[in-house]
């Protein structure tokens, strides 16, 4: 049997995943897509990135027995997904990694993107949910996505968002591109064509010889779970 656990991103919920599961045909008997925000799951932002991983992994290991395993993880999924796949290699037979950053690699990049998020969780824990979330939605890397609407949802979590923005920023991610090559054969990267941040991206990963098994999507910008899977392209 297989299981397919996928972790959305930020601002997101396990139903981001629903369009990818319906055209992939995805046995959702066989399907785990944890919200990362729910009071009520053992996976909330209260953990630093590592130590996040081995919860989750041990929860894996604890409820589900499947002796297959896929991982997706979109955006910041993805940088769980990473984490959760190098903290323990055996357990994942394959990770997919839609729109994910590999990791920054010097100390001014780090330092750039903690003030950054600083100033993000700052916002998000001061001013009205919906003036930021329009300024969320300008950011350039989102350029060509559908933006993420207000709703009484993220009004209920907003209250994680600063957490999120605190514990789990890309610039306390200690793994670096580097880190990947022995596990570089379980990962597929998965980018939108029009999404040129992240493009460039993947082309450095190539030039480092990683990524060997990667997929461009022609149609679509950062935001890649807003858009139709294309089949054949993913393999879970």
């Amino acid at each position: 049997m297989k299981l397919i656990c996928g972790l959305h991103g930020f601002l997101g919920d396990p139903s981001d995943f629903d369009l990818w599961a319906n055209q992939l045909g995805l046995d959702t008997e066989n399907c785990y897509f944890p919200g990362l925000l729910d009071s009520k799951t053992p996976l909330k932002p209260n953990k630093c990135l590592q130590e996040w991983a081995e919860s989750f992994n041990d929860c894996i290991s604890d409820n589900f027995k499947q002796t297959e395993k896929t991982l997706i993880g979109y955006s910041l999924g993805g940088r769980l997904a990473l984490h959760a796949l190098l903290d323990n290699p055996d357990m994942w037979d394959r990770v997919i990694l839609l729109s994910t950053n590999p990791g920054l690699l010097t100390y001014e990049e780090k330092k750039t993107r903690m003030i950054q998020d600083k100033k993000w969780a700052q916002r998000f824990t001061n001013e009205p949910l919906r003036e930021v979330l329009n300024a969320w939605n300008e950011q350039p890397v989102l350029a060509g996505s559908s933006p993420i609407q207000h709703s009484a949802t993220l009004e209920a979590t907003m209250r994680f968002f600063p957490k999120i923005l605190e514990n789990w920023s890309l610039a306390r991610q200690e793994i670096a591109a580097q880190d990947l090559k022995s596990v570089d054969y379980k990962i597929q990267w998965i980018m939108g064509k029009e999404d040129e941040k992240f493009i460039s991206i993947l082309n450095n990963l190539k030039s480092m010889n990683l990524a060997k098994n990667s997929y461009v999507h022609p149609s679509c910008g950062h935001r890649l779970l807003q858009c139709e899977a294309v089949p054949g392209s993913v393999t879970v």
